[in-house]
């Protein structure tokens, strides 16, 4: 053998490594990803990211029943800030919402209230409700909304 060979130690690819008494794996310097089993690295996932894999803010989705006023060409829906503000999201995004699925303009008033173009009855704006709270409100994953 040379002296360059001589220089560099041996090491024994089956020996463990020794665990110090006392000390928590966790506690030790952390290890490379090729000593992980998959079992082990599962737990991981699970242990460390358990709170992200629920919801966290899910409640039971409160449904607001519109009060709907009508005239002869036009419609108010008159709790209609009281229900963006259930539902957690803003007036504007919530009446272009309303306005685009009924293909119709709508514009909130000072009050509150908005007011749409056209007759429509109470059950359409429920349906509306409920398609934007699946749509951007409730959870894909749990079915509860989110604020």
């Amino acid at each position: 053998m040379s002296q360059a060979e001589d220089a560099v130690p041996q090491f024994d690819p089956t020996k463990k490594k020794k665990r110090t008494a006392g000390k928590r794996p966790e506690a030790q310097a952390p290890r490379a990803a090729e000593d992980y089993t998959y079992e082990e690295l599962l737990k991981r996932v699970f242990r460390d990211n358990a709170a992200g894999l629920a919801c966290r803010r899910a409640h039971k989705a409160s449904f607001v029943t519109p009060e709907v006023f009508r005239s002869s060409k036009r419609t108010i829906w008159g709790n209609f800030q009281a229900t963006s503000e259930t539902l957690g999201r803003a007036p504007e995004h919530f009446g272009a919402f309303v306005s685009s699925e009924l293909g119709t303009p709508g514009q909130t008033d000072g009050s509150g209230r908005l007011v749409l173009a056209g007759r429509f009855t109470p059950r359409q704006l429920e349906n509306v409700e409920r398609r934007y709270i699946e749509e951007y409100v409730a959870c894909k994953a749990c079915e509860q909304t989110v604020d």
